[in-house]
């Protein structure tokens, strides 16, 4: 057996220790710090999922819930559109109307296959004024939205109390697509 001297011993003993130290960090610490570091990594990673994804549950919610009004409103402007087989019964509405107030109407009618699609109505009315006046006032009260963008009047007789007036115009009818 070696026999050590106290010094020795002293200096054999701290060797250990420090080795027993060195085992310790470099066995259990260092690793257990980097899992730490990877744990919080995944954890940050997760909580700002999370976040982002509630985020896009609360907006999802907020859109379904704005739906319901949007809606509504489609619903109601139901009526604006018409199916794309009304030609006939529109054309039979605007001669009735123009027959009613007095109006000597001519009509035609085209298909335009546009985004979205609509009927063109050309119009070439001739009466009095006060009868195109009564006759444009019913035009707008009908079920159904008709943009127009210009009217063209032209005198036909000299300027008298029953002048007779031509009106042409063109107006547009949004053909109804497919349900939401």
């Amino acid at each position: 057996m070696i026999r050590f001297s106290l010094k020795g011993k002293i200096f054999l003993i701290s060797i250990l220790i420090l080795a027993s130290i060195a085992l310790i960090v470099f066995a259990i610490i260092l690793p257990t710090k980097r899992q730490i570091d990877t744990l919080g990594a995944s954890v940050i990673f997760t909580e700002t999922t999370l976040t982002a994804n509630y985020d896009h549950i609360q907006l999802l919610k907020k859109s379904i819930h704005e739906l319901k009004p949007v809606y509504a409103e489609v619903a109601s402007l139901a009526h604006a559109t018409v199916s794309r087989d009304a030609e006939l019964e529109l054309i039979t509405e605007f001669e009735d109307l123009a027959h009613k107030n007095h109006i000597v109407q001519q009509v035609s009618i085209g298909y335009q296959n546009a985004t979205p699609p609509y009927f063109l109505f050309t119009f070439y009315n001739t009466g009095s004024f006060d009868d195109h006046i009564a006759y444009l006032a019913q035009l707008e009260h009908t079920p159904y939205l008709m943009n127009i963008n210009s009217l063209n009047w032209q005198s036909q007789t000299k300027q008298s109390a029953s002048s007779t007036l031509s009106l042409r115009f063109q107006g547009k009818i949004y053909i109804t697509q497919t349900e939401l």
